[in-house]
């Protein structure tokens, strides 16, 4: 079933990152280069399928079983037909330049991609400014446009629930100590949490 993410941090587990790069799970799937420059995590020919399962392993930092993600992306397939529509869609994959920064590393039951997201950037903060930051890099919908009312969703909706949730507690957190960030940037966030739940008192 869906990963359960605790509510006090983002990673539940820790694990070793590779290459100069981060992937950005809220708005559209993307991988963002250290010179700022952002690129969509979608291969030539695979659209929605590659972006999909990049988006399983940049979010599942333990890794993920391989019939699982049969399951989530072709689910009215036979076991062995979506076992090699898994084995070509990482063959296509390996030629992204974000896959050739930081490769997957892949058995004949699990697959992990040991990489940089969004989610770190709020663990990594030190200061208020910097939480600041992270909020405002993960106001958008995590993986926007993902959802279509398929199989994917089943995974991908609790996500966003628990991180939506999270997210309301660190802005909540931070404007306590509001006073001393820049208000247009708090008025954007407060924004932005009502737009998710319009009567959140707590948030006014």
């Amino acid at each position: 079933g869906p990963a359960q993410i605790p509510l006090d941090t983002a990673s539940a587990v820790r694990v070793c990152v590779h290459g100069p790069l981060r992937v950005c799970t809220h708005g559209p799937l993307r991988v963002q280069w250290p010179d700022g420059r952002e690129q969509p995590l979608h291969g030539a020919q695979a659209g929605e399928s590659s972006a999909r399962l990049l988006a399983l392993l940049a979010l599942e930092r333990g890794g993920i079983d391989r019939r699982s993600v049969c399951t989530w992306l072709w689910p009215d397939a036979a076991a062995e037909k979506a076992r090699h529509a898994l084995r070509q869609l990482v063959f296509r994959l390996k030629r992204h330049p974000a896959l050739m920064a930081a490769p997957l590393d892949a058995d004949g039951q699990r697959m992990r991609w040991a990489v940089a997201t969004d989610l770190d950037l709020f663990d990594a903060a030190a200061t208020p400014l910097q939480r600041l930051q992270a909020l405002g890099a993960t106001a958008a919908p995590l993986l926007e446009g993902l959802d279509d009312g398929s199989a994917f969703d089943e995974w991908l909706l609790p996500w966003r629930e628990r991180l939506r949730r999270l997210w309301r507690q660190r802005l909540l957190a931070l404007l306590d100590g509001a006073a001393a960030l820049p208000p247009e940037r708090v008025r954007d966030l407060i924004d932005r949490a009502l737009e998710l739940e319009p009567f959140d008192e707590a948030v006014v």
